[in-house]
């Protein structure tokens, strides 16, 4: 299994420590857990919040990778790994689905009517993130390449993921259970508040309402000290500071 990010910073390079921004926290995960974790970097590419240039790195990225290799792209300065590589690929396996994208409670960005509700999705984590997915190379290249995939009213590859889903269940599942993929992001609206379902339990991120434990932690729209907090217990717990 392959694990990917698309940054505009190089691993070493902290110059930057904002809220939305913690290489510690990613970079600590990445080493503790064991993560083969590859940057897609490249000189002079500045992140793009639509998603469109994550897009096209991941394609050409993809066209050197075996069609049935599980790859799993995160967010990087915003995320942590609270898992193993093996407990990743297994749990992504278990969905039976080609593609898993991760979820959020809330519904961004408000692109109009034509955004979707799943009634699939069984829990409020029924949005998709654009912080998160994994699938087989051959899954998720043929997705990106479909004609109906982006839809012209999408205005980024949230939206995209959402009608996709919703349109081809049978191709891309979303996380409603949370079990590999967390979004910290809360815009205020959730009841209960999404970070009191939330809590660092012998050194594993748990999801109280739903039982699940899960493996990529996403600070997401500014919530990104929030993941750090939950990280830095984590490692206590864990006896590694």
């Amino acid at each position: 299994m392959r694990f990917i990010t698309v940054s505009s910073r190089k691993f070493d390079d902290y110059s930057d420590l904002s809220i939305r921004r913690q290489p510690r926290m990613f970079k600590e995960s990445i080493e503790r857990f064991n993560i083969p974790m590859e940057n897609l970097w490249h000189e002079g590419v500045e992140h793009d919040w639509t998603g469109g240039v994550r897009k096209k790195l991941v394609l050409d990225y993809l066209e050197h990778v075996p069609c049935d290799e599980p790859v799993l792209l995160t967010d990087a300065w915003d995320a942590f790994f609270c898992g193993s590589a093996e407990l990743i690929e297994s749990t992504f396996r278990s969905f039976g689905s080609p593609v898993v994208v991760q979820t959020e409670c809330n519904l961004w960005p408000k692109d109009g009517e034509f955004l979707p509700v799943l009634p699939r999705a069984t829990t409020r984590w029924k949005y998709a993130c654009g912080g998160g997915y994994v699938g087989y190379a051959g899954a998720i290249k043929t997705m990106f390449t479909a004609e109906d995939y982006w839809p012209s009213w999408a205005i980024c590859d949230q939206s995209a993921f959402n009608d996709w889903a919703a349109r081809h269940p049978e191709s891309a599942a979303l996380d409603d259970h949370c079990q590999i993929f967390l979004c910290l992001y809360d815009d205020g609206k959730a009841r209960p508040p999404i970070g009191s379902s939330i809590a660092p339990i012998t050194g594993r991120v748990r999801l109280l309402d739903l039982h699940t434990h899960p493996l990529v932690i996403h600070g997401g729209g500014g919530f990104t000290h929030a993941a750090l907090r939950l990280w830095d217990t984590i490692k206590e717990q864990r006896g590694w500071n």
